[in-house]
């Protein structure tokens, strides 16, 4: 995750997920989602067959709350 402020009151967010170990290619069906504050979807992707790695790019006000959330399966955890 990279964070870069763009003025006093906003940030762009980089966040890039590569597999981990030994594997070359993410679990297929690894889902990645940003929620707002209500725990609404803003944005999600989705890791195929053959992808080395997933990136979202959003921006947010400083004081905005988001979260992130990865799942695969049944299994998930999320990020506030």
């Amino acid at each position: 995750m990279e964070l870069i402020p763009t003025n006093p009151e906003k940030v762009e967010i980089y966040l890039q997920l590569y597999p981990a170990g030994d594997s070359t290619y993410l679990p297929p069906s690894l889902q990645v989602v940003v929620l707002n504050k209500s725990e609404t979807r803003c944005m999600e992707e989705e890791a195929r067959s053959a992808d080395y790695w997933l990136q979202l790019y959003f921006d947010v006000q400083l004081t905005e709350r988001f979260s992130v959330r990865l799942a695969l399966g049944q299994i998930g955890f999320g990020v506030y």
